[in-house]
């Protein structure tokens, strides 16, 4: 009996079986469909603003340019109303502890005048400790809207100082100018004869217009100087621009890119419970000794028993993402060849594991207890569960004990920043070395007891042929005397 017939019947088997089915294949699709819709605004999916109240005690036009500004930061969206009535404080707070809203922002009454007058000014937020994950990230943009805002205010009361200090300069020297000039020609009038020289009505006109003229000038100049302020801060000369290691642009993920390959890592490895239980049902039905009785080598019974798992674990993988990319668009990246190894790699560390499962275990509790532990605790600490990049900086390098952490990180490499596979081989070594690992343990493990059953099957061999043999001698040994 080769390994393809091994493989062929477990198969076959695999398949018939309702609940891997659901399990392998419907379960991670209802998962992904239902986690992904449900992070939708954590992810700012299809261009939705979260909305935040605002409630301004102060009725100036600096804290009107506030709202404004604030109004202007992508994916937010300032609410001043509510249900037709102007917001005041107790309302926002307590549509915020009712979870109607994230964040609410609270404008003191002295806004604008703290402001002219460099002093502190305390903005309150409430928010809601539900929605801690969103409104940690909205309260960092509300904190770069309020310092931008303040240097902006800062830049222009600065401008109109030195626009003030100039005026008054420009201002002295030309009274000093025109009462200079009013002495000269005072003196010119004494020293002349006056009915020769008499004062020109249009020159002094004229003086008075370039006066007049000086002033415009100046407020020209203020207003250049405010708008050449605003361009430099609005568009600084130094910018910074972030880049992946393939020298693209770094992107966030939607809710897909996340989920689709964190929970096809997560239930790749359901398929450890099918290979323990395989195992198992072989066992006690005494399939398993039957095929150790035939005229199979420990290699063929140990790679058909694993290239079905490998197989089905590769369907999965293959449909999980198909799912994602036609149902709801979902990227693929720019390398489906990367996609093609990293997968490979994920199917070959969990199709081993659940040999080495498979090795251990002698009962079904046995497999329940050790097949949940394992899947959902390494699921968990890998990143499938929670977002690697929400857990603290500690819990972020304990991930990477799992193959979980390895397989998703190479597929966000590949989804999201659009790394090619020459970027993803360390990962793809690591995954490659899990299963390595796994592999030579359970092969270890099972040693003993495909050598146990060579050995019974030759020795029922040797007894037959003995048997066979005393028949043989027993029939010759008859006959007339």
């Amino acid at each position: 009996m080769s390994f393809l017939a091994i493989t062929r019947k477990d198969l076959k088997i695999l398949l018939q079986d309702r609940g891997a089915v659901v399990v392998l294949f419907l379960l991670p699709i209802m998962f992904i469909s239902i986690m992904s819709f449900a992070l939708m605004p954590m992810y700012n999916l299809a261009g939705k603003d979260v909305e935040v109240l605002v409630v301004s005690d102060d009725s100036s036009e600096a804290s009107t340019r506030f709202v404004e500004t604030l109004n202007e930061v992508d994916g937010l969206r300032v609410v001043t109303t509510f249900e037709g009535q102007k917001l005041s404080e107790e309302l926002a707070q307590s549509l915020v502890l009712d979870g109607k809203y994230p964040l609410s922002i609270i404008i003191p009454s002295q806004f604008s005048q703290a402001l002219s007058q460099q002093e502190a000014i305390e903005i309150t937020t409430y928010q809601d400790a539900a929605q801690r994950s969103s409104t940690s990230v909205l309260e960092k943009a509300i904190e770069g809207v309020t310092q931008s805002f303040s240097m902006q205010y800062t830049i222009n009361r600065m401008v109109d100082n030195q626009v003030e200090v100039i005026s008054e300069k420009l201002n002295s020297e030309l009274a000093k100018m025109e009462a200079k000039y009013e002495q000269e020609y005072e003196h010119l009038l004494q020293s002349l004869n006056a009915s020769i020289f008499s004062l020109d009505p249009i020159e002094s006109q004229l003086f008075a217009n370039d006066i007049e003229r000086n002033s415009l000038s100046l407020d020209e100049m203020k207003n250049e100087l405010k708008i050449e302020a605003q361009e430099a801060f609005d568009h600084p000369n130094i910018s910074v621009h972030s880049l992946t290691g393939a020298h693209r642009r770094s992107t966030q993920p939607d809710p897909f890119q996340q989920n689709v390959p964190g929970y096809t890592v997560m239930f790749a490895f359901f398929i450890v419970t099918f290979a323990g239980r395989s195992f198992l049902n072989e066992k006690r039905s005494g399939t398993l000794q039957r095929i150790l009785s035939a005229p199979v080598s420990g290699w063929n019974l140990l790679i058909g028993k694993w290239v079905p798992f490998y197989l089905i674990g590769l369907t999965q993988v293959a449909i999980l993402f198909g799912f994602g990319h036609f149902v709801f668009g979902m990227s693929l990246g720019s390398s489906i060849f990367a996609l093609l190894l990293i997968s490979l790699a994920l199917v070959w560390v969990s199709s081993s594991l659940g040999m080495l499962i498979a090795s251990i275990v002698q009962t079904e509790s046995q497999i329940t207890g050790w097949s949940v532990m394992v899947i959902l605790t390494m699921a968990a600490l890998g990143g499938t569960m929670v977002p690697l990049f929400v857990m603290p900086d500690l819990m972020q390098q304990i991930a990477f004990i799992t193959p979980h952490a390895w397989a998703l990180t190479a597929y966000q490499d590949i989804l999201v920043r659009e790394l090619g596979w020459t970027d993803i081989l360390k990962k793809l070594f690591v995954l490659v070395g899990f299963g390595a690992v796994f592999m030579l343990i359970s092969i270890w493990r099972m040693r003993t007891y495909i050598s146990g059953g060579q050995q019974s099957r030759k020795q029922k061999v040797i007894s037959r042929n003995v048997f066979v043999e005393k028949a043989t001698d027993n029939r010759e040994g008859s006959g007339p005397f």
